[in-house]
């Protein structure tokens, strides 16, 4: 972390436009990150997107997330990618851009639990609109162990990144996924100009 940080501030961050990006745990790092230089005032980075971020914030952090970045935080879901539901006590904060075959959907920041808050109201109530993009339950997950190692013993002789693309339960969560889904999403939607190469 601090040497990140040296190095943004090496860089001139504070002076330039900074977006913080990841995929996976890099996702769930990027917003840590984010998170963390923004109420240390070492920089604000003005954005962040994540692509296959699993739940990784209490409730305070997620209401700060929202408060500091609203629609200046944006995750992607890739078709019903696992990983995004991991972590069942955790939350997510920023939009959500579900890329669901050649469509995609958009659902603004909002709070995605219904505890108390410290003030004892509650805060708005928020139920994920996609029943396959809730937080795993217990029995979801001990589903999703059993796959991966059934999938996994079938795909032996593969190592590290190259076995987790051979296993079809975590192919929505391939990053070279998202970027065929997001070419085919915006090839439907955005044309291109014309004279552009």
């Amino acid at each position: 972390y601090e040497l990140a940080i040296a190095e943004a501030v090496r860089q001139g961050a504070q002076d330039k436009v900074v977006w913080v990006t990841g995929h996976s745990l890099g996702g769930a790092m990027a917003m840590v990150f984010s998170h963390r230089v923004t109420i240390e005032n070492k920089m604000h980075p003005d954005g962040i997107v994540t692509f296959g971020q699993p739940l990784a914030v209490d409730r305070k952090i997620c209401q700060y997330m929202i408060d500091e970045f609203k629609q200046n935080y944006v995750r992607f879901v890739n078709q019903w990618d696992p990983i995004t539901r991991l972590l069942p006590n955790y939350r997510h904060a920023g939009a959500r851009v579900h890329l669901n075959g050649d469509r995609f959907s958009l659902r603004e920041p909002q709070i995605s639990f219904t505890a108390l808050a410290d003030d004892g109201q509650r805060p708005a109530e928020f139920v994920e609109d996609e029943p396959g993009l809730q937080a795993m339950t217990e029995g979801e997950l001990e589903e999703l162990e059993r796959q991966l190692k059934e999938q996994s013993a079938a795909s032996n002789g593969h190592q590290g990144a190259v076995a987790a693309l051979s296993i079809p339960i975590l192919s929505d969560h391939s990053m070279d996924n998202y970027v065929a889904r997001l070419r085919s999403i915006g090839a439907r939607y955005f044309k291109r100009p014309t004279g552009s190469s």
